[in-house]
């Protein structure tokens, strides 16, 4: 069975969606690098991969993979927009809560990395023989994490979250949790 991911960050101006890119390259060299790494057990530590992530950011970002055939060579940053495409290999059906999935920690990291700046983001993954689609969408103002999920068959409307709930979180010791 095949799948596609996408994910998309909007932000205000091209310098945070370019902080935004590298914090999402360093979340995905971290998810391939191998467990033996003294540093990769170190940040197994933290219960989250953004936790993980922020906790060693400086040798994540500076391991090397080779980014043929992974979410690394579909990660572009054009203007205030950072896009991720054909990311499947790093992102599945997901849960907004979920510790250990890229994509509600790398909205989660951006956030708690660059506190002050603001985005909406959007998450579509969907299973191509079933038609099953997840979207999530996230907001971040700056000091809540807005989010919500869609959950269906193809087509929907992709557009319309007026029906979904909001989910927020705030910052509470150094992490995101439930309002």
């Amino acid at each position: 069975m095949g799948c596609t991911s996408e994910i998309w960050m909007w932000f205000s101006n091209e310098k945070h969606a370019r902080r935004a890119a590298r914090v999402a390259e360093g979340m995905i060299r971290l998810m391939y690098a191998p467990g033996d790494l003294p540093w990769v057990k170190e940040a197994e530590k933290y219960p989250t991969l953004s936790g993980q992530y922020l906790a060693c950011h400086e040798e994540a970002d500076a391991y090397d993979i080779n980014p043929r055939y992974t979410a690394l060579e579909w990660l572009r940053q054009e203007g205030a927009l950072l896009h991720i495409e054909r990311c499947q290999d790093v992102c599945r059906l997901t849960g907004i809560e979920s510790s250990g999935d890229l994509v509600p920690q790398l909205f989660f990291a951006c956030a708690l990395r660059y506190p002050r700046v603001s985005f909406t983001a959007l998450y579509r993954h969907e299973m191509t023989v079933s038609g099953a689609l997840q979207l999530i969408r996230a907001v971040y103002d700056g000091s809540v994490m807005h989010f919500q999920e869609k959950n269906g068959l193809w087509p929907m409307d992709e557009d319309n979250w007026d029906t979904e709930f909001v989910y927020d979180y705030v910052v509470e010791d150094g992490q995101f949790v439930k309002k």
